[in-house]
Formats: structure tokens, C-alpha cells, sequence
């Protein structure tokens, strides 16, 4: 994104071990490669944080200590340094998402890993609830023509942002409720 702007990717530098079953170890660049895809599935297990937001994905691998036998399992611990893209959503951005669920008290979006956010009908300003046997699903409709409904792509502002410990994960509340936010084609 720009420069000095909010920007919700970064890239991160981090220190973690990988450890390797017997079967994974290889020799040469074939440890190598052991070792990075071993990462890449650690990275995708560990979710998110809140600190760091959305772990994506690694980008650099830096150094790779010595590994280290684990006595009663075999398994061998490396210690790593590398790049690690993260996401990480802050008050006042805006996102675009796609809805996944219509109510009468508004709609639910995902957007990239942020899989809840929720924007309440009164952030909806000039939009009706529409829902009964002449609509085939709940929705939204404006005077202007516009429908937000399941799988309608939205453009947002996030106007607030929690984490959750217990379920290790962030919600948040949007708007639409200004220029240039809304459905988009």
C-alpha cells in the first residue's frame, strides 16, 4: 500500500523452531526443503495472533541453526529465522469482502482470513430489510437500485476491531455509511 498510509499486510521478521520427523530428514537441499514445507504447514496452523494478525505465509528463509535431537521422539528441532507475511485489519480501514449471511439486524462479510465482520442495518444508511415469499433470499435493497445480499461484494470501513482470546481470533463492525463505500460490480 502507500507510504504512510494504514496498511494491513506486513511482512514480519520471526525466530521459531520446525521440528522434523526421522522420515523428513534428508540430505542437503533436500533438508532444506523438508524444513520449509514443514514451516509453510506450521504457518498455516498457527491462525492468528494479536499482536501480529493473520499469519499468511512465509516469504524468506534466513538462517537455519543446528538441529537438535529430541531424546524420546527422534524428532529434530531446527531453529529458524525468516519472513513472515502477516494480515492485520485496523480501525478505520477499508476492506472489501463478500457477504455471507443477510439478517433483519444487518449482514455478515468476509474479507481474506477476517471471516467476521458484521455491519449493523443502522451503518446501512438509506437500506431496507427485505425478506418473505416475494424475495428468494433475505436482503438489503437501496432507492438507488443497489442490493446487498448473500455473495454481494462490499466495500467497507471497519469502525471496530476486538480480539478474542478464547477463540484466538478478531471481530469486527463495519460501515458503509460513507462516500464510495458500499456494493461493487
Amino acid at each position: 500500500c502507500e507510504e504512510g498510509g494504514l496498511n494491513m499486510f506486513f511482512e514480519l521478521p520471526m525466530k521459531r523452531l520446525v521440528v522434523l520427523r526421522p522420515d523428513q530428514l534428508h540430505k542437503g537441499i533436500y533438508l532444506n526443503v523438508s524444513i520449509l514445507t514443514q514451516l509453510i504447514e506450521d504457518v498455516k496452523s498457527w491462525k492468528c495472533s494479536e499482536d501480529h494478525g493473520y499469519y499468511i505465509t512465509p516469504t524468506t528463509l534466513g538462517s537455519i541453526g543446528e538441529g537438535k535431537v529430541r531424546c524420546l521422539t527422534g524428532m529434530v528441532s531446527f531453529p529458524l529465522e525468516f519472513g513472515c507475511i502477516v494480515f492485520k485489519p485496523f480501525k478505520g480501514e477499508i476492506l472489501e469482502g463478500e457477504v455471507k449471511q443477510v439478517s433483519k439486524r444487518g449482514c455478515y462479510i468476509t474479507a481474506g482470513p477476517l471471516e467476521d465482520i458484521f455491519v449493523h442495518v443502522s451503518m446501512m444508511e438509506g437500506y431496507e430489510h427485505e425478506s418473505g415469499a416475494n424475495v428468494e433470499f433475505p436482503r438489503f435493497t437501496h432507492a438507488d437500485g443497489s442490493v446487498i445480499e448473500i455473495g454481494t461484494k462490499l466495500r467497507f470501513k471497519i469502525v471496530g476491531i476486538k480480539w478474542i482470546e478464547e477463540q484466538r481470533d478478531f471481530k469486527a463492525l463495519g460501515t458503509i455509511n460513507e462516500d464510495f463505500l458500499g456494493p461493487i460490480e
